[in-house]
């Protein structure tokens, strides 16, 4: 019975890419558009929106916890009101993370730090993309005029504040 339990563990509480706990903070894209909150990540049942407001200057900041099929699993709310967001699932296309501003920004091969990494030299300052996640670690798509790079980010590498670069 412990083994038919352990094998339990194993197969169905491990991370996949599909399905994992992320546990990163991130902010809305700038995007002028409201985006639709769902209650499942199959589009059913509409539970709101967010939207940045760009002339209050309050912006939609939050944590991810999962990503599947294209939607991300936040929760959150807005920096200056707080008003705040009940956890549903958004397109990951609205979703994304600055980097902390530094001359060279780490990305690692897997999420951690013992394995291969590459560096993006003089980031830029606007949303990254993100592609997945894994325990605070986040997969993005870093691309500006100079550089176009993809890997696992650190979380003391992101900054999810889309009022000061966090360094």
């Amino acid at each position: 019975m412990k083994s038919m339990f352990l094998a339990y563990l194993l197969t169905f509480l491990q991370p996949t890419t599909d399905t994992n706990c992320c546990n990163a903070n991130v902010v809305l894209s700038q995007t002028q558009e409201a985006v639709t909150v769902y209650r499942d990540c199959n589009r059913n049942d509409s539970i709101g929106f967010i939207m940045n407001d760009t002339l209050r200057e309050d912006y939609f900041v939050g944590t991810i916890y999962q990503i599947k099929d294209g939607f991300a699993k936040v929760e959150g709310e807005y920096a200056i009101s707080q008003e705040s967001i009940p956890k549903g699932w958004v397109e990951l296309r609205y979703i994304s993370i600055y980097l902390v501003m530094d001359s060279q920004v780490p990305i690692y091969d897997n999420p951690n730090t013992n394995s291969g990494k590459t560096f993006i030299d003089f980031p830029e300052w606007y949303p990254v993309e993100i592609l997945d996640c894994f325990q605070g670690w986040l997969y993005v798509n870093y691309r500006d005029n100079k550089q176009q790079k993809t890997g696992w980010l650190p979380p003391e590498f992101q900054c999810a504040n889309p009022y000061t670069t966090c360094n």
